[in-house]
Order: C-alpha cells, then structure tokens, then sequence
C-alpha cells in the first residue's frame, strides 16, 4: 500500500468529524497524531501532525465557503441587472444598475472562474433568453476586471504586422429581440508595426474571432461566427491588399453537386485547417441538408488556391 494512502484516510475521517459539527478534541487528535505516525512508519519525511492536519482541513473549509458566497453574490446582482425591462444595450443595463455590476467587478479575478462558466453561455443559447443575457453581462465583467481576456493581438510571423480585434461588448443587443450571439468585435485593424497605423480596417459586426496567419505572412486569416448558425472564414491578401476567400454561396453549388443535396444556407460553418505550399489553404466545413430533421451535419473539407482564386479539391460526407 502507498504509504500516503493511511494519511488521507485520517485526513477523510477528520473532513467528516468537522463536516458534521463533531467536536475534535486533545484526547480524539492525539488518536489522530498517533495514526499518523504510525501509518508513516520510517518515512524519511516527518508525519505531519494533528494540528496541521486540522488547519488544512479548516482552510480548505474557508475557502470553499468563499468561493460560494462570491458565486450567491454574483447571482444576486447580474439577478438584478438583467431584470430590467427598459434597457437593450449590455452598457444600457449596467448604466442602470451600476452599483450591481460594481460589487460583481470588485470581486477581482477570484470572480473570473463562475463568470466564464457564463459567460460560455454566448453563442450557445442562441435565440434570445435571460441566460443570454447573464452570458453577455458577465462577459463585461470579465473585460472590466481583466481586459486583456478579449484584447485580441496577432502578430505575423515576420514581425512586420500585428491583426487586432477591437471589442465592443457594451454596444452588443441584450434584448430580447436579438438573435445574434457571440462575443462581439465592432472591427478588426492590421497594424504596422514600424509606424503604428493602421494598414487595413475591417467594420462591421464580427464575433468570436479565431486568427492565422500563413507561415510566410503573405495572407492573415480569420474566422468569425457564432456557434450556433453559422461561422465562416476570410483571408486577407497582405501584398495586394485585397480580401480573397471562396464565400460559401460559391462553395454551396460544389456542395451540391457532390451530395446531391440542397444545403440549408442559414446554418454553416467555416474554419481553417492548414495553409498549404502554392498559395493554397485547407478550409474544413460543417453544413445542414435543407429539410433535414436528424440534426446531423455533413462534414468535410475543400482546398482553395489563392492566386487562382479556384477550388483543387473537395472532399464530403455522404449526405444524411
């Protein structure tokens, strides 16, 4: 038997003394201390006495109670902001309930590991609720205690550029009459790093962006898409400026053709596998059969040349 092994039983059996409100008294931890000490044996390392068994335990003990009444609170006050029935931005919310969304950000990064939970929510609910909603507050409460969580920063390979996502969540529609989810970016710059401005602008409404570049840096790929409907994958050409991808309109009559299928062009999903040598690059694809009820997309990828703005190669599923 693993010689801890006898210490973590005594240490169990000192949780369940203290979890049922049982007095642990000089006579019960002496019994205790003198288990440890046997269990160890001749272990080179000093058992650990009954003193520090039980100040462990207490601080385990404490730091649980912490932790749960940081997530009551947080409960309480995004409770409390999202009942409001007159705000639609996630900024009009927090402007009306200031001091709620204060007490939630005030709790510093401790708080970080429940809003996430929540914050998780984005992108997945899909059409509006008041989990959406919690979701989109909590994600403002992340960005408040720790910006750098969506600060999104994507230097290329040669140093030269840097791809940047300027978050925008307080402008993001938390009514209910969205049905727009994910973590939102009012737009996306190329920066020069030499002099510091801008190469390129990208405006509009962006979410959940992923960034790569090519190994050469010669294109800057990104993706953006919610989870739920759709995604779908740009690359911009950095020599010549221009934006250079095969949209999924085009790749739909492929699609078509191969699965002898009409594909439902409101739900997709886009994203880059690898780039490839000849200005090629590999995109994998998700899509739903029109009138489909299984729930189960056709998956499958295409390869794209960039320079001859052509498709070289596809491959898919047989259709559900």
């Amino acid at each position: 038997m693993n010689r801890k092994t006898p210490r973590i039983v005594t240490a169990m059996l000192l949780v369940g003394m203290l979890s049922s409100g049982m007095a642990v008294s000089a006579e019960s931890s002496v019994k205790v201390g003198s288990m440890i000490g046997v269990a160890a044996g001749t272990a080179a390392v000093p058992p650990r006495t009954e003193d520090e068994v039980i100040a462990d335990i207490k601080a385990e003990n404490e730091a649980r109670v912490q932790e749960l009444a940081r997530i009551a609170l947080i409960d309480k006050k995004l409770d409390i902001i999202v009942s409001d029935l007159n705000a639609i931005t996630v900024n009009e919310y927090i402007e009306a309930h200031q001091a709620a969304f204060d007490e939630i950000v005030a709790l510093g990064e401790d708080a970080l590991p429940y809003l996430e939970s929540i914050a998780k929510e984005i992108g997945v609910c899909g059409w509006y609720s008041i989990g959406m909603c919690r979701a989109y507050i909590a994600t403002a409460a992340i960005y408040a205690i720790k910006p750098e969580t969506y600060e999104t920063e994507y230097p290329s390979p040669d140093g030269k550029y840097t791809f940047k996502g300027n978050f925008s969540i307080g402008d993001a529609d938390c009514s209910k009459y969205n049905n727009y989810t994910g973590i939102p970016y009012k737009s996306i710059s190329i920066i020069e790093n030499e002099t510091g401005e801008e190469y390129k602008d990208f405006v509009g409404n962006f979410s959940n962006i992923s960034v790569e570049w090519s190994p050469d840096s010669k294109y800057v790929a990104f993706t953006t898409g919610n989870a739920v409907d759709y995604s779908n994958v740009f690359v911009f050409d950095m020599e010549h400026g221009k934006t250079n991808y095969m949209s999924f309109e085009k790749i739909t009559k492929y699609v078509e053709v191969l699965t002898s299928q009409k594909i439902n062009n409101d739900m997709y999903w886009l994203s880059l596998d690898e780039w490839l040598p000849n200005d090629e690059v590999r995109i994998s694809i998700k899509f739903c059969i029109d009138g489909d009820t299984s729930g189960e997309p056709v998956n499958g990828w295409y390869i794209y040349n960039l320079a001859t703005k052509r498709v070289t190669s596809t491959s898919f599923d047989s259709a559900k």
